[in-house]
């Protein structure tokens, strides 16, 4: 019995350790309570290769004469043959990345037509699971330029799906009219598709590396970030819910951090900005405790977020001021110098303009409540300031038309 338990124990691990080598489950999702903890090996992006089934042949058959008399093979009665299946992409719960997905899928042919006019069966259709937030594009074969991208679907919702390649037809039987012709099945369609997950969360975290990013997620949720004090920790994105107490929920991002030239490719660059893209509120993230002037650390964070989307810039945004309990006789008064000056630049900054700007010490929980309250009236739309700015924009669109 010993024997046969150190057995399984051993192969168990050999499974284990043969999935960790080939990169199977390099990109599980792990869940901590309420937190979701994306590991180190983020796959978001895939291309694959996608054929719908083949058609199935047509049948020549003949049904014998009753009458002896009469000649030639019979009455045909072939069959025609199933159609292929089909490919389709669908937006599922179950999934968290796109480590799962095969490189190459196809889906089942057809079968072939049978004598007595009876039909082939269909191919079943193949169904590629993938998480919610994923974008389907098609490559154009052979081409590997960018601009041959077309974009065939955005799954953001569960139970959303898209047609990414088409069975063939089946072939045809011999009839009355083509006694002694049958047809085969046309090829299934082909194509190249590209897979792009982008994280669907209500609040984005920008800032820059070792800003207290992950300390702050830590905070508001159960997420488990890794922590420690040496830039970019974070190397992947991770997703905390935050649960109140009448039951509505928020769910945070935080991304790698940024630095200035990112759009250039310094540090990690702008790879990971894409998972924030979805974010209804961004958050920038300065650390007052070693930065020595955080109104610039802003602008430059700012200013990475427009290089790569202008539209994301224009979110609602606020400036979150971190690490306030290292030396509060240094740090508060930089806080008070951060707050004039964004305050000083909202006429220049126009809709990119925090819409405020709020100390917290994640460390000992400070501030935390009030910043949660304030993000949550920003998402119900209840915010005074994004009443105020909302209500202008109107307005200024109402006299320009």
């Amino acid at each position: 019995e010993n024997r046969v338990t150190l057995t399984m124990a051993l192969a168990r691990r050999a499974k284990l350790w043969a999935g960790y080598v080939s990169g199977r489950w390099a990109a599980s999702l792990v869940d901590k309570g309420e937190g979701l903890q994306f590991s180190r090996h983020l796959v978001d992006r895939r291309v694959i290769r996608v054929v719908g089934g083949h058609g199935g042949p047509g049948n020549r058959g003949y049904k014998k004469h009753t009458k002896h008399k009469m000649i030639g093979p019979g009455y045909p009665c072939g069959g025609n043959g199933g159609r292929g299946g089909d490919v389709l992409v669908a937006a599922t719960p179950s999934f968290h990345s796109l480590a799962h997905v095969n490189g190459h899928v196809q889906a089942e042919d057809g079968l072939a037509g049978k004598k007595q006019n009876l039909n082939g069966d269909s191919g079943r259709s193949t169904v590629i699971q993938v998480p919610r937030g994923v974008v389907v594009r098609e490559l154009r074969i052979g081409s590997t330029s960018p601009g041959q991208k077309e974009e065939l679907a955005d799954l953001d919702k569960v139970g959303e799906s898209v047609l990414v390649a088409k069975g063939g037809r089946g072939g045809m039987g011999n009839t009355m009219a083509r006694p002694h012709e049958s047809s085969d099945g046309l090829a299934g369609e082909e194509r190249r598709i590209e897979l792009e997950l982008k994280t669907v969360a209500d609040v984005g975290l920008v800032g820059m590396p070792n800003a207290g990013k992950s300390t702050l997620l830590g905070a508001v949720s159960r997420a488990c970030p890794k922590i420690a004090p040496y830039p970019f920790t974070t190397v992947a994105p991770y997703v905390g819910k935050v649960d109140f107490v009448d039951g509505s929920t928020l769910t945070m991002a935080d991304a790698p951090g940024l630095v200035e030239g990112a759009h250039r490719g310094e540090g990690l660059g702008h790879e990971f900005l894409r998972h924030l893209e979805r974010t209804k509120v961004l958050i920038y993230v300065v650390d007052c405790a070693r930065s020595t002037d955080p109104f610039l650390d802003f602008l430059s964070l700012q200013r990475e977020v427009q290089t790569f989307s202008f539209e994301m810039a224009l979110k609602p945004s606020a400036v979150v001021a971190t690490k306030c309990d290292v030396k509060p006789e240094e740090t508060l008064p930089k806080v008070d110098k951060l707050y004039r000056s964004v305050r000083s630049a909202e006429p220049s900054l126009g809709s990119s303009a925090p819409l405020f700007v709020r100390a917290v010490s994640a460390r000992f929980g400070e501030g935390i409540p009030g910043l949660l309250q304030e993000l949550r009236l920003i998402l119900r739309g209840d915010h005074q300031k994004w009443i105020e700015r909302h209500a202008a924009d109107t307005s200024s669109w109402q006299v320009a038309s």
